[in-house]
């Protein structure tokens, strides 16, 4: 019992001692990294963010700015990938999106997006905006305000009249709609895998195979859906709605 508890002792204080060098040498990487940029060392700055991130520390202001040092060094894919990445990880951040906007408007291929209603493409924005955890808190207060409606409700029940049956009314409609965006946002954020092409040429073909008929050729930047991997061989969704399979080698996953 007592070598256990030794043995517990000693990791809390190896692992009190460690994480605070492990915080120390990602921050001044990443403040390396900020000062190469502000000089004009895009290669410098790109590689001590990739530092930080080889540290396995995933934050989207690390990723923004390797993006840009990227961008920098005119390493489209790269760069799209990594706005990708700080995207995923904070979707509500405008400057986020607009660098990213601006980097895909530097791509080779130019694919028609399946077309989307005007009411539609609002609610997405809104919904990249809210972000999944904006959406979440947004949903616990309404609940939270629908269920003490409801307690107040029953605890006088002479003092309940139409108005507040109206407005509990009102509540549930709105926790409905907010946790079905809340489920719509997740499986369009975080359950849908996309990739990004990093060689300057890839086709999209018809099968799983070089033996099958090429339907078109895609460049580098251009972010796709995976929908399925099979061998060397990865099945993907274009912005365009079309289908193919292109070779693992030419995409890094988001």
């Amino acid at each position: 019992m007592v070598g256990a508890w030794r043995l517990a002792f000693l990791v809390a204080v190896v692992f009190a001692t460690f994480v605070p060098l492990f915080a120390q040498t990602a921050e001044e990487a990443f403040e390396r990294g900020n000062g190469a940029y502000a000089a004009g060392d895009w290669a410098v700055a790109a590689s001590e963010y990739r530092t930080v991130l080889d540290l396995r520390i995933a934050d989207a202001r690390v990723h923004y700015n390797l993006a840009n040092a990227e961008f920098r060094m005119g390493r489209l894919g790269p760069a799209i990938l990594h706005y990708e990445k700080a995207k995923r990880l904070d979707p509500s951040d405008a400057e986020i999106r607009f660098n990213l906007r601006f980097a895909q408007g530097f791509r080779f291929d130019r694919v028609e997006v399946e077309e989307t209603f005007a009411l539609v493409k609002s609610l997405q924005d809104l919904q990249a905006r809210l972000s999944i955890d904006g959406q979440a808190w947004i949903l616990v207060s309404l609940i939270w305000m629908a269920g003490g409606l409801m307690a107040w409700g029953l605890s006088r029940p002479g003092r309940f009249g139409p108005g507040h049956g109206w407005l509990l009314a009102a509540l549930a409609t709105a926790v409905v709609l907010v946790g079905l965006s809340w489920w719509n946002t997740y499986e369009l954020l975080e359950r849908r895998e996309l990739a990004v092409v990093m060689v300057p040429a890839a086709e999209i073909i018809a099968g799983p195979g070089p033996s099958n008929p090429s339907l078109l050729t895609v460049h580098e930047g251009l972010t796709v859906v995976v929908l399925a991997d099979r061998g060397d061989w990865v099945q993907v969704s274009l912005p365009n709605g079309i289908h193919g399979w292109i070779a693992t080698r030419a995409i890094r996953r988001v």
